[in-house]
């Protein structure tokens, strides 16, 4: 009778920390959270979660094998370059603000409207000519066979 009671409440002591457990991360898992388990007013107000554009970019250079020179050169190219694309953003988030605003508005502006997202439009090709830059100096500095695994690796993850 004891070795069953005892049993018994070892039982409902695991299955409380169990469930607690479950319950608790189940309480903290926000569907529109990221992998660090930021939600979207974390990740813009989190310096860091800021915005430069070159975390793919760090990302596919970490598993190359960079020599010293290299890793010094790009972090120089991505270094120059970092402060325009901050600023590329911070402008499209605002141009992203005044569309919503302009959506909001009682009295729609078609032209208002149309002038700001060409200016989006603008933002964005400006960024996209800035990262292709960037990236184009990055290849300047890869031997051939960096730039051909860079290749491979852009290509597979196209096919998942």
């Amino acid at each position: 009778m004891k070795k069953t009671l005892s049993i018994a409440l070892l039982t409902l002591a695991a299955s409380g920390i169990i469930l607690g457990g479950a319950s608790s991360a189940y309480a903290n898992n926000d569907h529109h959270s990221d992998r660090d388990g930021c939600n979207k007013e974390q990740r813009q107000s989190d310096s860091k979660h800021e915005r430069d554009g070159f975390k793919r970019m760090n990302r596919a250079l970490h598993n190359l094998d960079l020599n010293i020179t290299q890793k010094s050169e790009i972090k120089d190219i991505i270094s120059a370059a970092k402060p325009q694309m901050k600023a590329i953003y911070q402008e499209i988030k605002e141009g992203r603000e005044a569309l919503r605003a302009l959506s909001m508005n009682n009295r729609y502006d078609a032209d208002a409207v149309r002038h700001a997202a060409n200016d989006q439009a603008n933002l964005i090709a400006q960024k996209i000519v800035l990262r292709a830059e960037t990236n184009a100096n990055i290849s300047k500095v890869l031997t051939s066979d960096q730039r051909q695994q860079l290749a491979e690796k852009s290509e597979s993850r196209k096919h998942h």
